[in-house]
């Protein structure tokens, strides 16, 4: 008799957290690309990013290589309004939730810029492709400040049957 009541009162504390926690947006750290290249750009893949944990992998891209990159686009240190137009972002392997935006390590975040009287409509947490050209920046890993750069960016939008096409 006291069961039903106490189960409907967890079910009531629950309930709107499993909704405000959850995400329709997967986490995109732990893919491993299918291929090395799209085109004639080396993929990134988020795992292979952070320094805390081993050096970047042998071989692995350096400044200057042209990479592509799928992530969410963010708000960086700048005040930015949806729809607006914007030449700088940062893009992050998770967008986050409702109640949480994605977490920000020096070495999970990637700084993109795009060229000069390019511009592209900013939408938190849109899921996109990054193209550009790699560079490596000094830093804290764990810092609030990227450790990754993409310039003369351009910007495509992606759709979610894209990690299944691209990653495993």
């Amino acid at each position: 008799m006291v069961l039903g009541p106490v189960c409907m009162i967890c079910v009531a504390a629950v309930l709107p957290d499993l909704f405000f926690l959850s995400s329709d947006r997967p986490d995109l750290y732990d893919l491993i690309p299918r291929t090395s290249h799209l085109d004639e750009y080396a993929l990134v893949a988020w795992c292979d990013l952070p320094r805390g944990y081993r050096s970047l992998k042998q071989g692995w891209i350096s400044t200057g290589t042209s990479a592509c990159v799928l992530g969410y686009m963010m708000r960086g240190g700048q005040s930015v309004r949806e729809g607006q137009t914007v030449q700088r972002f940062i893009l992050l392997p998770d967008a986050g939730n409702r109640m949480h935006s994605g977490h920000r390590f020096g070495d999970q975040m990637i700084d993109v810029n795009l060229p000069p009287a390019t511009d592209v409509s900013f939408s938190e947490g849109r899921l996109v492709w990054v193209r550009g050209k790699w560079r490596l920046l000094a830093g804290d890993i764990n810092g609030d400040q990227p450790l990754y750069q993409l310039n003369e960016a351009r910007v495509e939008p992606a759709v979610a049957s894209d990690i299944a096409k691209y990653f495993r």
